[in-house]
């Protein structure tokens, strides 16, 4: 994959640099918003100062609009790079595909290399896209809620050593066992590829030797093949979902069940606890972009070794 980033060139290099840029700030207005909330709380509500109360309600507002144009910026500026990378590997996957030998592309096959020119050139079109997005936004955001989450508590925050090692290894046995069945659904298309570019041309002598039937049943078989490996390949993804979930709500109740008992016995505000559980949800919810971003990029991984292949 990273082989392939020489291909950015020009505009898309000042785009792939701003973007990352522009979704930190993003973050930290949206890492600010909890700690806001909770000064409203335990200051602005509980010396029924409202003054205070709206005056910090303005400052989310600020940060609100703040990172809404910040993420918008990110997700344009992504979308340039990933676009024009997508455009220079193409080209660079096309004049290359021009000085193969004979040998060389009866080897690659007609129709994986069609694959390889379009299937394979977006995953890594859209793979640049959320890396740029997501792989930027999803750990800068875990960690400052981490952060946030310690200085606030640090008694809380050790709920987070048994729940985020927990999601880690789920996502990596579920990783492991994903990526053999996404290169096998890239070979798949590659074989629907084969028996539709053979239907195409050769429609001529089909219809003289009239065998449309064998051609149907022939796609029939790839078209299927391609779907169950397809469904395989999603099944063992969507498994993460549910699982990660189940998880993070356990842990929100286990913060619930704590900081109820700390509250109880004075050492924690009510205010402290709503800005935990906002931090808590941030965390979760990066580790999910982190958990998505992976499952994009094993698949991306797949078309840029077949990519790589050819320039090679």
């Amino acid at each position: 994959m990273i082989k392939l980033f020489k291909f950015f060139k020009g505009s898309a290099v000042i785009c792939a640099i701003l973007a990352p840029l522009v979704m930190i700030l993003e973050v930290a207005m949206d890492l600010l918003q909890p700690t806001l909330l909770s000064n409203i709380i335990d200051i602005g509500v509980a010396n029924h100062d409202l003054n205070y109360v709206l005056i910090t309600g303005l400052k989310m507002i600020i940060a609100a609009i703040v990172g809404l144009f910040a993420g918008a910026g990110c997700s344009f500026l992504a979308a340039i790079a990933a676009i024009k990378l997508a455009e220079e590997v193409r080209q660079g996957l096309f004049d290359k595909i021009q000085t193969l030998s004979f040998l060389e592309l009866d080897k690659l096959k007609t129709s994986s290399l069609i694959t390889r020119l379009t299937n394979d050139v977006t995953q890594i079109q859209q793979m640049t896209n959320m890396l740029l997005r997501m792989m930027v936004r999803a750990p800068s955001t875990a960690i400052g809620g981490l952060v946030m989450a310690i200085i606030l508590s640090k008694e809380l925050s050790k709920i987070f050593v048994v729940a985020i090692p927990i999601i880690l290894i789920v996502v990596m046995i579920i990783l492991k066992k994903s990526f053999p069945l996404f290169k096998k659904m890239q070979q798949k298309i590659d074989n629907i590829n084969l028996v539709m570019r053979e239907s195409i041309l050769g429609i001529k002598i089909i219809k003289a030797l009239v065998i449309e039937d064998k051609q149907k049943d022939r796609f029939n078989d790839a078209n299927e093949e391609l779907t169950m490996a397809s469904i395989k390949s999603q099944g063992m993804n969507l498994l993460l979902l549910p699982i990660s979930t189940f998880i993070m709500n356990l842990t929100v109740v286990s913060v619930l069940w704590f900081g109820g008992n700390m509250f109880v016995s004075g050492n924690i505000e009510i205010g402290k606890i709503m800005a935990f559980i906002n931090y808590l949800l941030q965390i979760m919810a990066s580790i999910m972009m982190v958990i998505n971003c992976m499952i994009m990029f094993s698949r991306a991984q797949v078309s840029a070794a077949r990519i790589n292949e050819v320039l090679d």
